[in-house]
């Protein structure tokens, strides 16, 4: 029930106040969601939590400038691409893959100073539960 007043109050606030602010501000209420429902799903503790998010926030901003660096790779169409080019992407692409695995591996053991691996193997389905909401809130909104 906790869960459940936890979330209708967060989904009603960006629906009041997120949609009617600049883009920066939407960007905070959604990273302020995002900080409840991870702790929420995970079951953090306040001592928990105090430590996991430091952590954590460092991760997703690595993680979130090797994404952008892999979409920035080539903006060209493939059909104008010569076999060479195309070959040096793909190349390129997975150097940032593996950048990304590694990162995960390194951050794993800072991790499990904050909280227990149990809780760490409930967190990319938290993540992409919360991904769901947000795409089906947004969806939702369109479509009034």
């Amino acid at each position: 029930m906790k869960k459940f007043l936890i979330l209708t109050a967060a989904f009603l606030f960006v629906t009041n106040f997120g949609f009617a602010q600049k883009n920066g501000e939407k960007g905070e209420r959604i990273k302020a969601l995002w900080v409840a429902f991870i702790t929420q799903e995970l079951d953090l503790s306040a001592d928990e939590s105090a430590k996991f998010w430091p952590i954590y926030n460092e991760y997703t901003e690595t993680e979130r400038d090797l994404m952008k660096s892999k979409r920035k790779l080539s903006r060209k169409p493939i059909s104008e691409m010569s076999d060479a080019e195309m070959e040096a992407q793909f190349n390129q692409s997975l150097n940032i893959d593996e950048k990304i695995i590694a990162l995960k591996r390194s951050y794993y053991p800072k991790l499990k100073t904050a909280i227990p691996a149990s809780k760490i193997a409930k967190l990319p389905a938290a993540e992409r539960e919360f991904k769901k909401k947000i795409i089906r809130f947004i969806q939702e909104r369109r479509n009034k």
